[in-house]
């Protein structure tokens, strides 16, 4: 047989953080009052007695004042004990009956005078009407921190009194009872609006303080987003140049070989390959700030779908291999068959940052990355044999633009974004990222995505040729741009490779090229904003009407707002985001050229 649980005497009232703070003002500002009022009772209870000695029996007189008495120490002590705690809003809600309940007893001691002590003498019992109205006053005054202790105190006092004056026979008792009633209930009324207005300035006190410290909080998050992004302008604009200055000096050191009357041909492949390198590490922080400018824009698709983990590692390996060699870094890559759920272009900028971050903070030894089946579960591990990071400093590594302090020489500076935008594309498709680290010894970044279905590998996402990437095509290209360098080196690059090309700065320009030329068209390359207002996807619209029949098209911008995203998905185009490697450049045109209309 199961006992029932004995109910708690009192229910527990749950408050918010700001009505706690409130109770706790109004309760030790009751306390207070309390205690003041408590301690000058005994003038109080002299004079009843003074006033009652020759009308009431002795030892009634003496009883009454041994009960009111115990009811103001009773109050007295509990005022003290609250007002000793800390300003803690623990309990609150037990503290709030117990006041309620010593102001009813308080007031019921003084009720019970109109049992106790009542006098015979019809003026002696106005006198003692009189002492009640005096002690409501001060009461409900002192109690008006909390409504129901006026309350309380209110109905404690004055139900005896008028009970016994409405039991009589006597018209003039019974009087009396209704003008106690309607006098003692105007106070009251107007003693509950006086605490509510009590209560209403209290919470607009602290609702002004909370505004004030979270003005205050958000000032100082301002302030110091405001410093970080002082000190990340600055790094970018430092590692912006960097590549920007050497790449003149290899431009410049080209075109004096190539001037010669016999140029080295040599030197001319070296030139050439450190600038590419160079190239590609501006692309990569060109990259990065564009992928913290999508997720802020929150341009960034959130859809996954199954993803081979081969060809990813693959890639990787392939794209940070040299760079940890040129550091003396040994970097290894585990094969992996399995397959996972997850975006394919997101999930490799997340590993590619991991591998960045490690070979920028390793002197010596490698990197590992790795995978490990657990359960439904594919863990991607990042090891590195780096300088390692301070316990304190785990949870910081990815904020924006925070970098973990290094002395070590040689060691390389990024932006701060690289981790932070780990951090936000692996909440955005809902994987686990997790760091461990030793200081001195290395660190380990762990990502984890739920494993999908083996996908068969496509086999056209191999190594491009030169026959791979310009496929037989029926027709030109129209590249629109109203940048002359971008309209140059697109239409170069993919003359080089065997494409015929047509290019033009507007859709009136295009127009007047096919007017003239009348040539077949295969597809249509268009930069989103182009001169006048206008835009690519109006100036493809245009041609495509004009030449009656719809073409392949590819949308392609720097700009990273959302409206942008959307306007091309209405018009049916694929949209892509400048800086483009070559490489990736040329794949999205093969794609495109292989689409039919």
């Amino acid at each position: 047989m199961t006992m029932a649980t004995r109910p708690k005497r009192f229910p527990r009232q749950e408050f918010t953080q700001l009505q706690s703070r409130i109770m706790t003002d109004r309760l030790r500002a009751m306390s207070e009052q309390v205690v003041t009022v408590s301690l000058a009772s005994p003038f109080g209870l002299a004079c009843v007695a003074y006033a009652m000695a020759d009308v009431v029996p002795r030892d009634n007189l003496i009883l009454w004042l041994i009960i009111a008495g115990i009811g103001h120490a009773m109050a007295i002590t509990m005022g003290l004990l609250y007002l000793r705690r800390s300003r803690v809003t623990a309990h609150n809600s037990l503290w709030m009956h117990m006041f309620t309940l010593r102001a009813a007893l308080i007031g019921l001691s003084w009720g019970a005078s109109a049992l106790i002590i009542w006098p015979e003498q019809y003026d002696h019992q106005l006198l003692l009407m009189l002492f009640l109205v005096g002690f409501t006053s001060i009461s409900t005054i002192s109690n008006s921190a909390l409504r129901r202790c006026v309350i309380a105190a209110y109905f404690g006092t004055w139900i005896p009194p008028v009970t016994r004056l409405a039991m009589t026979d006597s018209h003039e008792h019974q009087s009396l009872a209704v003008m106690m009633v309607i006098f003692s209930g105007i106070m009251l009324a107007t003693l509950l609006r006086y605490s509510r207005q009590l209560l209403d300035a209290t919470r607009w006190r602290f609702e002004n303080v909370e505004l004030a410290e979270t003005l205050q909080q958000e000032q100082s998050r301002t302030d110091s987003a405001n410093r970080a992004k002082s000190k990340f302008l600055a790094a970018a604009s430092h590692d912006l140049r960097q590549p920007v200055h050497a790449l003149g000096f290899f431009l410049q050191t080209l075109r004096v070989s190539a001037e010669r009357p016999q140029p080295d041909r040599a030197k001319l492949i070296e030139v050439t390959r450190q600038a590419q390198g160079t190239l590609k590490g501006l692309t990569g922080l060109l990259d990065t700030l564009l992928d913290f400018s999508r997720i802020e824009a929150g341009t960034i698709p959130a859809n996954v779908e199954s993803v081979a983990v081969r060809p990813l590692l693959h890639t990787i390996a392939h794209q940070f291999t040299e760079r940890a060699q040129r550091k003396g870094l040994t970097l290894r890559v585990r094969p992996c068959i399995l397959s996972v759920r997850s975006n394919p272009v997101g999930l490799q900028r997340i590993v590619g940052n991991l591998v960045e971050n490690a070979i920028r903070y390793s002197q010596r030894g490698g990197i590992l990355v790795g995978c490990r089946q657990r359960g439904d579960k594919l863990r991607i591990e990042v090891w590195d044999t780096g300088q390692g990071i301070p316990p304190n400093e785990l949870d910081a590594i990815f904020d924006e633009f925070y970098q973990v302090k290094t002395s070590l020489p040689g060691s390389e500076h990024g932006l701060g974004l690289g981790l932070s935008i780990v951090k936000q594309l692996a909440d955005l498709f809902g994987h686990k990222i997790e760091v461990c680290s030793r200081v001195g010894r290395g660190s380990r970044f762990v990502l984890t995505v739920p494993i999908a279905e083996p996908e068969i590998e496509n086999p056209t996402m191999g190594p491009l040729t030169l026959s791979a990437i310009s496929p037989a095509v029926s027709g030109f290209l129209l590249l629109i741009d109203d940048d002359d360098d971008s309209l140059d080196a697109q239409s170069e690059l993919l003359a080089q490779v065997g494409y015929r090309v047509l290019t033009a700065h507007s859709a009136d320009e295009a127009l007047d090229l096919l007017a003239t030329r009348s040539p077949r068209l295969a597809a249509v390359i268009a930069d989103y904003r182009l001169a006048h207002n206008r835009t690519g996807i109006e100036a493809i619209d245009q041609i495509c009407k004009t030449i009656g029949r719809r073409l392949p098209a590819l949308i392609v911008t720097g700009d990273t707002g959302p409206h942008i995203d959307e306007a091309v998905a209405a018009a049916g185009y694929p949209l892509e985001r400048n800086p483009l490697a070559p490489r990736t450049f040329l794949k999205k045109v093969r794609i495109l050229v292989s689409r039919r209309p």
